[in-house]
């Protein structure tokens, strides 16, 4: 029972880093609303089980995606702000669960589960992963998305000398509590290991530069959404070098 109080504690100490950036930061703004667009195909009709909702962006467009939404969330306060935009909209098909991913307990429900951004945050891959599994019905499809070690964003930090490793935690890393990075290899592995089939595979988008310069572009207007979704189809060429890596993967 103490390790569960001490992730629940671990997790409540971000909210607020995750809030303030996503209301502040309108790059991560819109990084969260538009990154389910890049597998969105994959989701039509059914139950859709959410692990993790942070301030509500991705869990709104699931919404228009599926017939139900389940999302577990370990933190109340992002339940409290994720139900009160579905509120405001009046969406009717979401539900929540205020759980630590570990503890749920589903068995072949579920048509997809999507961890978005998830897994380098979570004490142990493997665990969540065998959840997942056992949640989701044969055939229903896993879509996750980690931070790709290999993005050029970190490649060209190296470069400057500004970190050491592509494969090194930065500050941001630590504020927002991810405890490690992957690069293809290294998700992949993750993937399989725990008895998933992957069927499609992607990149999130091109990110040239760090997230607090992106941020301050947005905000002085040096880009907008258009160059964004230029990026958004530069990482379809080049999903090696994409801030983020993803995997649509099939429970055989």
């Amino acid at each position: 029972m103490k390790a569960n109080f001490d992730e629940k504690n671990f997790l409540e100490k971000l909210t607020h880093n995750y809030i303030d950036m996503e209301y502040n930061n309108p790059f991560y703004e819109w990084e969260r609303r538009t990154s389910p667009l890049r597998y969105a195909k994959h989701i039509s009709g059914g139950r859709l089980l959410e692990l993790g909702c942070s301030s509500g962006a991705s869990t709104l467009k699931f919404s228009e995606l599926a017939d139900v939404v389940i999302c577990v969330e370990a933190v109340a306060e992002f339940i409290s702000v994720t139900e009160k935009r579905v509120q405001e909209k009046g969406i009717l098909n979401v539900e929540f669960v205020n759980s630590l991913f570990e503890d749920i307990k589903y068995d072949n429900e579920f048509d997809y589960i999507v961890a978005n951004y998830v897994l380098e945050h979570v004490e142990n891959v493997d665990s969540i992963l065998q959840v997942c599994y056992k949640a989701l019905k044969p055939a229903g499809l896993l879509v996750s998305t980690v931070p790709n070690a290999q993005a050029f964003s970190r490649q060209l930090a190296v470069k400057m000398g500004l970190m050491n490793n592509i494969y090194d935690l930065t500050e941001n890393d630590h504020k927002v509590g991810h405890r490690r990075t992957f690069d293809k290899i290294s998700f992949e592995k993750a993937i399989t290991g725990n008895k998933f089939e992957i069927i499609h595979r992607g990149g999130d988008f091109f990110k040239p530069f760090a997230d607090f310069q992106l941020e301050k572009m947005m905000k002085a207007s040096i880009i907008g959404e258009e160059q964004l979704e230029g990026l958004v189809k530069m990482g379809d060429t080049y999903p090696e070098l994409c801030h983020g890596i993803f995997v649509v993967a099939k429970k055989p």
